[in-house]
C-alpha cells in the first residue's frame, strides 16, 4: 500500500504468492517496490529478505489482534484488504480463489488505483473494449495462473 505523507492510501499492489516465504517475498519487492520503498510489516521473519535487499523496514508491534488493525501505518492495509475480501465473497459464489487469485486481485487493484477519477475508468474500460482483442472463454481459461514470484 502506497500512502501519502499523512498516511492516506493512494495505491496497491495485490498480488498472489506461491508461498509467504523469504525467496518469494524478496522477488516480490524486487518486482514492486522502489528502491527507497519504506517497509512496514507484522515482523514475520520471511519479511527479513525486504530488509535484506536494503528497504528499511519497521516492525509494527501490537499487544492485540485489534491493535494491529488500528496502528496508523497499518490501518489502510488492513482496510483495503478487509474490503476486498467482503467483495470477493458477495460477487464471486463459487469462488475458486486458488485457480484465479491473480485475476480476483488485479480487477481489485485495478479498482482501487483508480478510484479517484471515475471519468477515466470510463474511457479506459470504453477504449480497451474497442481495441482489445476478441478472446473465446476457452482461450482465457487457458492462461495459466502465474504467481508473483514466477512460480504456477
Amino acid at each position: 500500500m502506497e500512502t501519502t505523507e499523512d498516511n492516506h492510501p493512494i495505491h496497491a499492489v495485490l498480488t498472489p504468492l506461491a508461498s509467504f516465504s523469504k525467496t518469494a517475498l524478496a522477488a516480490w519487492g524486487e518486482r514492486h517496490l522502489t528502491a527507497d520503498a519504506e517497509v512496514f510489516t507484522d515482523g514475520l521473519a520471511a519479511f527479513n529478505a525486504l530488509r535484506e535487499a536494503g528497504h528499511p523496514h519497521t516492525v509494527l508491534v501490537a499487544d492485540s489482534r485489534r491493535g494491529a488493525c488500528n496502528q496508523t501505518r497499518s490501518r489502510w492495509v488492513n482496510t483495503v484488504l478487509g474490503n476486498i475480501k467482503r467483495s470477493l465473497d458477495g460477487t464471486y459464489h463459487a469462488i475458486r480463489f486458488t485457480k484465479y487469485a491473480h485475476r480476483y486481485l488485479a480487477e481489485a487493484a485495478w479498482r482501487f488505483n483508480h478510484r479517484f477519477n471515475l471519468a477515466a475508468i470510463l474511457r479506459h474500460a470504453v477504449h480497451t473494449l474497442i481495441h482489445a482483442k476478441h478472446w473465446t472463454e476457452k482461450a482465457l481459461r487457458a492462461i495459466p495462473s502465474c504467481l508473483a514470484d514466477g512460480s504456477r
